[in-house]
């Protein structure tokens, strides 16, 4: 198995008294529910179903410079979609999409189409 390490942003610590303010994908794809949601003090994860197709999102607070990805057999690629580079890699009917900003990382793993996949993505920078 390869994984790769993906440079991070450094970013402070979040005070103890001040919430982060997470978001969640303003798109979803038709007839998908949340079937699982958890919130920790710097992450956040919704997991979305519809029959046998899945969508996970997570965002977290940027505490580290890296973190894994499992890229094996895979293409890395690249979009932008505003401000941000999106990395994402294909592999066994799966999407899986990451990025991050001055505070956030983000992660979307979905067995969903590319259009689908962009709307989600989309609907979470736009927030």
């Amino acid at each position: 198995m390869l994984m790769i390490y993906l440079s991070m942003l450094d970013t402070e610590e979040v005070p103890p008294d001040e919430k982060p303010e997470f978001s969640e994908p303003s798109y979803i794809p038709d007839e998908f529910e949340v079937i699982n949601e958890m919130q920790a003090d710097i992450t956040r994860k919704i997991d979305y179903a519809n029959g046998d197709r899945l969508m996970v999102f997570k965002q977290s607070i940027i505490t580290n410079r890296e973190f894994r990805i499992d890229t094996e057999d895979t293409e890395i690629k690249e979009i932008k979609i505003g401000e941000h580079i999106i990395n994402y890699i294909f592999n066994k009917g799966i999407y899986n999409a990451y990025w991050n900003d001055n505070e956030f990382s983000y992660i979307i793993t979905a067995k969903i189409s590319f259009e689908e996949l962009l709307k989600a993505i989309e609907g979470i920078i736009q927030k």
